[in-house]
């Protein structure tokens, strides 16, 4: 087992992580921060989908030995696309047209070409378009409040909790997959948090959002419909309403002797929603083993 967490787990962190590295903090590159932007799109849905691919293989659709749930690994990939579109529109501080175009665009396919069980009628197919189309709005929401540590930390806390979550459920493909989306969301928000000065403030944009939500609505997606363990359905999308519930706090200026603890209530708020998820998967777990973990 740890061979295979190295490999489905520390590959993709490893690769991504550097690529990360590099457009951050290497001098020449830092300086433009939509390259920031566009490396976390591509890098943040890349990890899973490379985690997955080496789980799984990249298998065309109604090619041999094609199951519905290997869509999975395209979903991954068009998500890395649509968020480097995004990041090349979306430029400015605020996001609205463009996240609002990237969020049709994603509702719209998935609600037209996505192949899943249960997709058969136009009303679950409408239903399921806006389960990822209403996520990518409030990620580019919250990521527009420019709190750019906090925001990948509650990436790397929800991840985590969904793979939890899909251990619980018997599907050790997928908790390898959240696994190293969130090993990479850890890597970017501690690379983040070193600030060179002649690093511009914007790094993490609507590029970023869209592709780390895409990711996230897809794995929930897949994990609940295959579960087979009967996980509740509100725990599969509790995690995800940590970075959105950064909305909810009131701003507080940079300037302001509150800003630290601003920031802290800000962290609690980002990952409280996974904590709850991550513990009540562990005392599933550990039921479920009579020597524990």
């Amino acid at each position: 087992m740890v061979d295979t967490v190295l490999y489905a787990v520390g590959l993709p962190t490893a690769l991504m992580g550097t690529v990360l590295v590099l457009a951050i903090l290497l001098t020449p590159l830092r300086r433009r921060g939509v390259l920031a932007d566009c490396c976390l799109a591509l890098c943040l849905p890349g990890a899973a989908l490379l985690s997955f691919v080496l789980e799984r293989g990249m298998i065309l659709p109604g090619s041999e030995g094609w199951q519905k749930w290997f869509i999975t690994a395209w979903v991954l990939l068009c998500a890395a696309g649509l968020g480097l579109a995004a990041a090349g529109m979306g430029r400015g501080r605020q996001y609205g047209p463009t996240a609002v175009l990237a969020a049709g665009v994603a509702g719209a396919a998935v609600a037209l070409w996505l192949v899943l069980p249960g997709l058969d009628e136009a009303g679950a197919r409408v239903t399921m378009g806006l389960k990822f189309a209403l996520p990518v709005l409030a990620f580019a929401a919250a990521a527009a409040l420019r709190r750019d540590i906090v925001f990948h930390i509650g990436v790397w806390a929800t991840a985590a909790a969904l793979s939890m979550t899909m251990l619980v459920s018997a599907n050790i493909t997928l908790a390898l997959t959240a696994g190293a989306l969130s090993a990479v969301a850890a890597v970017a928000a501690v690379v983040l948090s070193v600030f060179p000065s002649s690093a511009p403030s914007k790094r993490v944009g609507l590029g970023a959002a869209v592709g780390v939500s895409i990711a996230l609505v897809m794995l929930i997606v897949v994990g609940q419909i295959y579960d087979i363990e009967g996980v509740a359905a509100w725990r599969w999308w509790l995690p995800l309403a940590g970075v959105p519930a950064l909305l909810l706090l009131p701003k507080v200026p940079k300037t302001s002797s509150a800003t630290g603890a601003s920031t802290m209530l800000a962290l609690c708020v980002v990952i409280a929603p996974a904590i709850a998820s991550i513990v009540l998967a562990a005392l599933e777990l550990a039921a479920a083993s009579p020597a524990g973990f």
